[in-house]
C-alpha cells in the first residue's frame, strides 16, 4: 500500500512527508532544532492515516459481506 496520493493537492503535502524523500519535514525539523514538533507532526499525521486505511478496509469488508448475504 502506498500513501502516495494521487490528487493533486495533497500530493506536495504527501512528498513532504515521505521518509524516502532527501528534504522532507524530518530533514527540516532536525537541521532548525525542532525534533520534537516534526515528531508530532509525524504522529498525527500517520494516526491520521492509520484510522483512514482502517476506516476504508472495515468499510469494504462490511460491502463484500453485505454483497454475499444478498446472494441465494
Amino acid at each position: 500500500l502506498s500513501m502516495r496520493n494521487k490528487k493533486k493537492r495533497f500530493a506536495f503535502f504527501y512528498l513532504l512527508l515521505r521518509r524516502s524523500n532527501p528534504f522532507n519535514i524530518l530533514f527540516f525539523g532536525i537541521i532548525f532544532n525542532q525534533p520534537r514538533l516534526t515528531l508530532i507532526i509525524y504522529t498525527a499525521f500517520y494516526v491520521l492515516e492509520f484510522f483512514r486505511k482502517l476506516y476504508s478496509q472495515l468499510n469494504a469488508l462490511h460491502h463484500l459481506d453485505k454483497e454475499l448475504n444478498l446472494k441465494p
